[in-house]
């Protein structure tokens, strides 16, 4: 093949510009986004769940101790695909167990899991038909399982085995990938598994630091996650198909972490302590700040955006 013609540096700097400046949102501190976030913060002394839109205007407390007997806390919750319900991990007599949570009037709960064990981050498929979560095997690692939401008597099947630390997992909208952090090679690293079986398990991540909170954007091309490095937290992103990475919102003065994306992928909400407040703040894909979306003195944590 013919080599393509050398492009001078200066023209291919200009090609660049125009593109990206031709894609970049004008900050807008009102601008109005679509969908509902979810996340955890303290209420009355519990860790409780809050539905709010990613303006901020219609907070709303969906949990509370009445919802089941012996509940300290709720935490880590993830939409049912349609809005009606989450899942979530509640503290129940010591332990962690996923927790289905239908959003009615008034809402209700009900264990998915009741082995008295040590459970986290769960995450409800695109098709509403399994739930992946973390559990702690009987050798102390932390392992991948998923359930069929519509029938949790059935025994979860074990996605991961290996004498390591894997948690965090999300998967494609299409249901055919796993990706999910592991500590396999040392560090917090992304990892992929191909759950047709088509490819082997692949490491997406080699970065300078410990990533965490991983999260898909609406297509499932690009996974946004926070990464630690230095003593501070940024949010980096990777490429599922090409393993491209970098770092999208970076700043030396303050932390931002839990990334979730809007559905146009645009606009990233983070948790920040910007200004020594940890509040949840909209930026642009860019990493131009937009505008707070919560305003108090109470933590905000495991945040999540849907559409």
């Amino acid at each position: 093949m013919r080599p393509l013609p050398a492009i001078p540096t200066a023209l291919i700097l200009v090609i660049l510009f125009l593109g990206l400046a031709g894609c970049r949102v004008e900050v807008n501190p009102a601008v109005e986004l679509p969908g509902k976030i979810l996340y955890t913060t303290e209420v009355d002394g519990m860790s409780q769940v809050i539905l709010n839109t990613p303006q901020g205007d219609d907070a709303e407390v969906v949990t509370d101790s009445g919802l089941l007997r012996n509940v300290t806390g709720f935490y880590e919750p993830h939409p049912v695909p349609g809005g009606e319900a989450i899942v979530c991990v509640a503290a129940v007599q010591g332990f962690r167990e996923i927790c289905l949570i239908e959003l009615t009037d008034p809402p209700t709960a009900k264990l998915l899991t009741e082995e008295g064990s040590y459970k986290a981050d769960p995450v409800v498929s695109h098709d509403g038909f399994y739930v992946y979560y973390v559990s702690t095997s009987i050798l102390g690692d932390d392992e991948i399982y998923r359930l069929e939401l519509d029938n949790p008597r059935k025994e979860p099947e074990r996605l991961t085995d290996r004498r390591s630390d894997d948690s965090e997992p999300i998967i494609s909208s299409d249901g055919n990938d796993l990706v999910f952090i592991s500590d396999q090679n040392g560090s917090m690293d992304l990892y992929n598994i191909d759950l047709t079986g088509e490819e082997e398990p692949r490491r997406l991540t080699d970065m300078d630091g410990d990533i965490n909170a991983p999260c898909f954007d609406a297509e499932s091309d690009y996974i946004l996650f926070d990464v630690l490095s230095e003593g501070n937290l940024d949010i980096g992103y990777v490429r599922l198909t090409s393993t491209n990475s970098g770092t999208l919102i970076e700043t030396e003065d303050w932390m931002e972490y839990c990334p979730a994306i809007s559905a146009s992928g645009d606009y990233i909400m983070v948790i920040s302590n910007l200004d020594k407040q940890v509040d949840i703040c909209l930026y642009t894909w860019y990493g131009e700040f937009v505008r707070r979306v919560t305003d108090d003195e109470v933590r905000e944590y495991d945040l999540v955006w849907y559409w």
